[in-house]
């Protein structure tokens, strides 16, 4: 049954009218600045649309939901359409976005078609957006990571199907392995069998040439932390990244590696894309052999 005191109507919501809605911001949950931040960039590229999620204000006018949109209206100094209900009751408030949110796989999955997706996908492709581009994780949208998703996704599908054959090796199997090789997918002078043969390395540790070297040290530094427990605190993301890159490269460049450091640059950019500015310094050489 329709209540006749709640009315919806959509409204060119600009940074001024944002700014007298908020005065009436009087009952809501804390402001979380990296949502504005992200809802602002979003309003900024022009990529925001017209939902049924907007504002919403209580019989007294209050505002019970909306307050990261209108903040972020003001922020970015731009009009957005939205959609405006009032006349809700109090009670509603406790209902408000009380429900799963839908997740980067879920848009790819189901907006997108990109079947075959998993979570090892979105991982990686987290890891290859903050490490290698250098992006700020909290701007990362749904919509932004499907399309970067969409445009890597060969790369990330060899490393997770191809390389790694869909499996699960605790420690080794990672997000930040699987963006390494989904990155070296893409430079032109490195073949794909070499890739598919390191991962074999990474998964059953076994080496039979003298440059398996460093994918043999990986390996032992990936299983060892992760059966000591050091898990996202003690073998943060970008060690496991850094490290990977450096293994990876000696690995193709035949290097013998006494020790595994972590690289100090971007080994394996995507190009036109990386920052020029990422942690330069000198590409490692190749220690010359007798």
């Amino acid at each position: 049954m329709t209540d006749p005191s709640v009315r919806t109507q959509i409204v060119e919501v600009t940074p001024a009218q944002a700014t007298t809605w908020l005065n009436a911001n009087v009952h809501n949950r804390p402001l979380r600045s990296g949502v504005v931040e992200r809802y602002s960039e979003v309003m900024k590229q022009g990529k925001w649309v017209l939902t049924h999620q907007g504002v919403a204000f209580d019989e007294q006018g209050r505002l019970i939901d909306g307050q990261h949109r209108l903040f972020a209206i003001v922020e970015s100094d731009c009009t957005v359409r939205m959609m405006v209900t009032r006349g809700l009751s109090m009670k509603v408030q406790a209902m408000i976005d009380d429900h799963a949110k839908r997740s980067a796989l879920d848009v790819g999955v189901v907006m997108h078609g990109l079947t075959g997706l998993t979570a090892k996908h979105v991982g990686a492709a987290r890891v290859m957006w903050t490490l290698c581009l250098g992006k700020n994780i909290r701007l990362i949208t749904n919509e932004s990571m499907t399309e970067f998703l969409k445009k890597y996704i060969s790369g990330l599908n060899f490393a997770v199907t191809d390389v790694f054959r869909n499996s699960n090796v605790r420690g080794v199997t990672n997000a930040a392995v699987i963006a390494v090789i989904s990155q070296a997918y893409y430079q032109p002078q490195v073949e794909k069998e070499q890739l598919i043969t390191f991962g074999d390395i990474l998964l059953r540790g076994i080496g039979t040439k003298e440059h398996d070297g460093p994918a043999l040290l990986l390996r032992s530094w990936l299983v060892v932390s992760a059966n000591m427990g050091l898990g996202s605190h003690g073998r943060p993301t970008v060690m496991v990244y850094r490290k990977a890159m450096r293994a990876l490269y000696a690995y193709l460049h035949h290097e013998k590696l006494e020790k595994l450091y972590e690289s100090k640059e971007q080994l394996f950019p995507l190009i036109k894309e990386a920052k020029k500015n990422v942690a330069r310094v000198e590409k490692p050489k190749a220690k010359k052999t007798a």
